[in-house]
């Protein structure tokens, strides 16, 4: 029997499968992909989609506050591509949306559940602790000092201090 070869093959990725472009035929069809306009993730959009992916379910403005800038054109993207959506509404003032991420965004990453995301490191831990201090359990030395007063007395300030010249 005469044995066809296809360019596509069916390939497991997450919980699902999918039809994919054999190895074979993929350098031909590579340029015909170029030429396709794709949604692709920036660099910031990708920072938005990690902390929603680990902290979800999460709040704007507490993206905003780790970014320190507004995400919200990011996370319109997301949610155009699908790749994260609105969970609820939060139980504060205001109730702002909460977001997580959807099935497309583990199908497109290839992973079956959200467990299966790397080790978030430093995005589990609050931004003020530092990972040394956190993983220490050990108080931190206090650095000798040589002699410096414990308190600088009310009546100096430091215009007095750096004036130039002789004081009135």
């Amino acid at each position: 029997m005469l044995e066809k070869k296809l360019p596509l093959q069916l390939s497991r990725v997450g919980r699902s499968w999918r039809i994919l472009t054999s190895p074979e035929f993929a350098e031909p069809l590579a340029s015909i992909r170029r030429s396709v306009h794709k949604n692709r993730l920036g660099p910031a959009a990708l920072e938005v989609l990690s902390l929603v992916a680990y902290r979800q379910p999460v709040l704007k403005a507490d993206v905003d506050a780790i970014r320190g800038v507004n995400s919200g054109p990011h996370l319109r993207h997301l949610l155009d591509m699908r790749l994260v959506r609105i969970l609820g509404r939060a139980e504060v003032p205001g109730r702002p949306f909460l977001y997580a991420t959807t099935r497309e965004f583990l199908d497109h990453f290839g992973l079956r559940d959200i467990d299966d995301l790397p080790e978030a490191g430093r995005l589990s831990v609050p931004a003020e602790v530092e990972p040394a201090e956190e993983m220490s359990d050990e108080p931190a030395a206090v650095p000798e000092t040589e002699d410096v007063p414990e308190e600088v007395p009310a009546s100096t300030s430091i215009e007095e201090e750096t004036a130039p010249g002789p004081q009135l």
